[in-house]
């Protein structure tokens, strides 16, 4: 397929954590000039992380998009030439004070493609122990939950886990075989 000309009119808001781009992109397929905005985000990584005990690791916290708290795993921001893993390891440690020594990339997804264009690098941490306290930043609000995947199947049945770059993380998790039997 052919690619779309994109006309940038320099229209760009950065608000920090995204930056809104307008464009105008004329379709190869009949010629014709549209107005679209995307949003730049930087890539972001995520992790199952499964205890030596064979339990997983949950961070729950608050949310501004649904102004209340939300039951997810581990996850972070790639900074800026930062490699996915790096920032998986930097942010399972500060927001759950948890360590491994036993990283897989599983996959990844495009959070919304059709008007992002970051990726969110999903992991699987293996035989995580405690080896501090958090280190959150001033803005986040995290609790740690350690459960027994059986009760986290359950709470993705219920919807209870129902972030979906976590539910895109779980199906990846499946896809690879995981320790302990069956997660979905």
């Amino acid at each position: 397929m052919a690619g779309w000309e994109r006309q940038y009119d320099g229209d760009v808001q950065d608000y920090h954590i995204f930056t809104i781009r307008r464009y105008t992109a004329v379709s190869p397929r009949t010629g014709e000039a549209g107005h679209y905005v995307t949003l730049e985000a930087p890539d972001w990584a995520n992790v199952i992380a499964i205890t030596v005990d064979g339990e997983m690791l949950l961070v729950r916290q608050y949310r501004h998009g649904v102004d209340g708290y939300t039951l997810e795993i581990p996850a972070g921001t790639v900074e800026p030439g930062e490699d996915p893993l790096a920032a998986m390891v930097r942010e399972l440690a500060e927001e759950t004070g948890y360590v491994s020594e036993g990283w897989t990339r599983i996959g990844s997804s495009h959070p919304n493609p059709a008007y992002q264009g970051n990726v969110c690098h999903h992991f699987l941490a293996l035989d995580c122990r405690k080896a501090g306290e958090q280190h959150l930043d001033a803005g986040e609000d995290i609790e740690i939950e350690v459960l027994p995947m059986p009760e986290v199947s359950r709470l993705i049945r219920e919807g209870t886990i129902d972030q979906a770059l976590a539910i895109a993380a779980f199906f990846r998790y499946a896809e690879v075989g995981q320790p302990g039997g069956k997660l979905l």
